[in-house]
């Protein structure tokens, strides 16, 4: 809020003023509509605690248009674009290289975010059964467990635990911010962002789920593709 201008310096002074500039910021900085209504609640649940209840609670005074859920986009990250990434960066001497190999190959055949992938942890997260429990790095908080796990993920599983630093696939020299920066840094010059091959690093979550979806349908998920 102060970066569009307004001094205001306590919470109980926020206005639907205040927060509507900080809205079109965001905006204007390209955000997701459903990214910024997940913020608003955090906004809303601060003020609430300062008893600033001035705040609209319906986000069409802020002009957000509704999310929309469906979309016959296809956002997957094309196989080859992939394979070529962790092919290269496997091959580096470089064991940060090594280890974004293997975040890739975790997010791609696990489809995990890209932090639950910093953060997997093969002692804490493979069970006794051969199930993942997915704990650390997950939206929101909410674990999961993966019943299905195929030979590719057991293939990224395995080499994701030779190249460890610590507990999880991060250096741990490094925060994760700065991991963070590096990651995508590497992976910019791997051709792995929207402009070079037609999807982010993301679009290995849709790439998974795709063929999640096949796998229990057995229907190809109908699309188009995403540029």
């Amino acid at each position: 809020m102060r970066q569009t201008g307004h001094g205001v310096q306590k919470w109980t002074n926020l206005t639907n003023k205040h927060v509507g500039a900080v809205v079109d910021r965001w905006q204007a900085e390209g955000l997701a509509v459903g990214t910024i209504k997940e913020y608003l609640s955090g906004v809303r649940t601060v003020l609430r605690h300062f008893d600033n209840d001035r705040i609209a609670a319906d986000n069409r005074a802020f002009n957000l248009a509704n999310r929309v859920y469906v979309s016959n986009q296809d956002k997957s990250l094309p196989q080859a674009a992939y394979e070529k990434a962790v092919s290269a960066l496997q091959s580096s001497n470089s064991i940060n290289d090594n280890r974004i190999a293997a975040q890739l190959m975790l997010q791609r055949t696990l489809g995990l975010r890209k932090e639950e992938s910093f953060k997997f942890s093969p002692a804490r997260s493979v069970l006794a059964d051969g199930r993942i429990y997915i704990t650390d790095g997950t939206k929101g908080g909410r674990d999961r467990i993966l019943h299905q796990i195929s030979d590719p993920a057991r293939v990224a599983i395995a080499y994701a635990k030779t190249v460890l630093s610590g507990a999880n696939t991060m250096a741990n020299t490094m925060t994760e911010r700065q991991w963070n920066a590096l990651f995508y840094r590497t992976i910019k010059a791997q051709g792995i962002t929207k402009q070079q091959c037609g999807a982010s690093a993301h679009g290995l979550r849709h790439a998974y789920a795709r063929e999640r979806y096949r796998a229990l349908t057995g229907f190809a998920a109908r699309s188009r593709r995403y540029r």
